[in-house]
């Protein structure tokens, strides 16, 4: 599942990818362990910083 697009290289990050990423692990535990409310505003948050006419 393609996420977005790394900032640097411009190549795709995959959900997958991520999952294997030890960074990628921590930061989606940390979302998740939030809770509802709480990761959808994080994640919400996160977004207003989404150039326009790129992914994040």
């Amino acid at each position: 599942m393609k996420l977005c697009r790394c900032p640097i290289c411009h190549s795709d990050i995959h959900l997958d990818a991520l999952l294997e990423d030890d960074a990628g692990r921590e930061m989606l535990g940390l979302i998740s362990n939030l809770g509802g409310r709480n990761a959808r505003a994080l994640v919400s948050y996160i977004a207003l910083f989404r150039p326009e006419k790129s992914v994040l």
